[in-house]
């Protein structure tokens, strides 16, 4: 199988069972948000944000530099694994030590059901350190770990649609998120388990490695919890400076937008790999994939961006319903961000493909930094628009450093490529505006129908793009 037919192989079983485990995901929130309220769910969305900090704390890069190492060297499989679970390990105990101690004694002004939340999460830290699915990925078999995520998906949706009802408090949430990051764990390891046989726990050199391991991973480690700084630390400040519903507001808007992000990082967990390989095989190989990664991300996202600007109120109310209609302006806002993410992962990613992972580091510290300043700044001012805003300019300036950057070390896809998919995606605005009295769902069609029969019309799908869009639907 050639290396063109791989990545789209893998792009497939990735996009075929993610997009659908995370459409699910997105279902469950806005019923979650919808049975609960503003208020509940502000208070959800600020323990789960708090969460992913701690899970970043007790990984802190290590996965990422892990599936490096092991796509360049296969024969460290079991060792690299091993060893990352102890360290996680011992990460996570101190990690839940901290969040016991932040709920009973720095926190008690919050309400008791938000305490026992935050506490349940927190219990999640221990499974996680069991989801071996990066090995898969480093292995580019994206089959398990898709199976993985699909079935940790089925059953929080199916926790929630059957508790929920019965039980209407945040703690069944809590349970709900615990299980399936449970049912991650034992999926995932038994799948390692039988393709590796083994842990080597007690002929891990723990000390040795550990030097090595954070070495090369502490800079991806703080790139990654800068970036989650300056991606939904708004979400925690909104919270103490303007209170749970507003929260539940700008999260509404944020749920969207974090199904679209995860697209934009499925690719890059697919592209890494990837890329890593042909960086040390072929640079022309590396170039070509490059070029024709910026192409598809463009492509992909600058329609959705117009087409979510221009139809923002109408989408967060369809969806939500009429009480998250605040969510309409900052949701605006963020998808530009969005867009700036997208066109980033080639080049975010691709930095550490090349070793230049304390770069991204630095310039995602920059970002954070600014992040914190303007969100005390534009939240008191502006709300939740001005806690969008500050997402924006944090991700410029991150996609600014990653650009040149990587300009001075591989090839920059030409800004030609922006011309076709803008072309077609001011095609589907027009058709929209001469028609926005229709329904939503009529709009969201007819959009989708002129902007794909536009760009295929003038060239902007290639015949080889052609061809892995259909070996990734055939997945052969």
């Amino acid at each position: 199988m050639t290396e063109s037919l791989r990545f789209a192989k893998n792009l497939g079983f990735l996009y075929s069972t993610e997009i659908v485990s995370h459409i699910i995901g997105f279902v469950v929130s806005v019923y979650i948000a919808r049975v609960l309220g503003g208020e509940y769910f502000g208070q959800i969305s600020f323990s789960l944000a708090l969460l992913s900090y701690f899970i970043l704390f007790t990984n802190f890069g290590l996965v990422t530099y892990g599936i490096k190492e092991v796509s360049h060297n296969v024969k460290t499989t079991v060792d690299i694994t091993s060893t990352l679970i102890l360290v996680q390990a011992v990460f996570s105990i101190i990690a839940y030590g901290i969040i016991i101690v932040l709920v009973l004694i720095a926190w008690q002004q919050f309400p008791p059901e938000k305490k026992y939340l935050i506490l349940i999460l927190g219990l999640s830290l221990f499974p996680t350190v069991f989801d071996l699915t990066w090995v898969f990925i480093a292995h580019e078999r994206m089959q398990y770990r898709a199976f993985v995520y699909f079935m940790r998906y089925i059953t929080y949706a199916l926790m929630i649609f059957l508790l929920l009802p019965r039980y209407t408090t945040i703690i069944t949430i809590g349970i709900a998120y615990f299980t399936a990051t449970l049912i991650v764990a034992l999926l995932s390891t038994a799948a390692y388990l039988k393709l590796f046989r083994s842990f080597l726990f007690a002929q891990s050199d723990l000390v040795s490695h550990l030097k090595v391991f954070l070495k090369g991973a502490l800079p991806i480690g703080w790139a990654t919890l800068m970036s989650r700084i300056y991606y939904n630390f708004d979400t925690l400040m909104l919270s103490f400076m303007q209170g749970d519903l507003i929260v539940g507001w700008y999260n509404a808007a944020y749920r969207i937008i974090l199904v679209l992000t995860s697209i934009g990082g499925i690719y890059g967990m697919v592209y890494l790999p990837a890329l890593s390989k042909r960086i040390r095989t072929s640079k022309q190989a590396a170039k070509s994939l490059i070029e024709r990664s910026f192409r598809i991300l463009v492509s992909f996202i600058l329609p959705i961006t117009a087409g979510g600007i221009l139809l923002s109120p109408k989408i967060i109310v369809f969806v939500f319903g009429e009480q998250y209609r605040n969510a309409s302006e900052p949701f605006r806002v963020l998808l530009i961000a969005v867009f700036i993410i997208f066109i980033s992962v080639v080049f975010s990613y691709g930095l550490i493909g090349l070793g230049k992972q304390k770069q991204l580091a630095i310039y995602s510290t920059i970002a954070a930094l600014l992040n914190v300043g303007l969100n005390f700044l534009f939240i008191p001012m502006y709300g939740t628009v001005g806690a969008a805003i500050t997402t924006v300019i944090s991700e410029v300036t991150v996609f600014i450093g990653v650009f040149f950057t990587f300009r001075k070390e591989m090839m920059i896809p030409s800004l030609s490529l922006f011309l076709k998919p803008l072309i077609a995606s001011a095609s589907m605005v027009t058709a929209i505006i001469l028609l926005n009295n229709s329904n939503l769902v009529i709009l969201i069609l007819i959009g989708i129908l002129v902007y794909l029969g536009v760009i295929y019309t003038i060239g902007g799908i290639s015949k080889s793009e052609l061809i892995l869009i259909k070996e990734m639907v055939r997945r052969k």
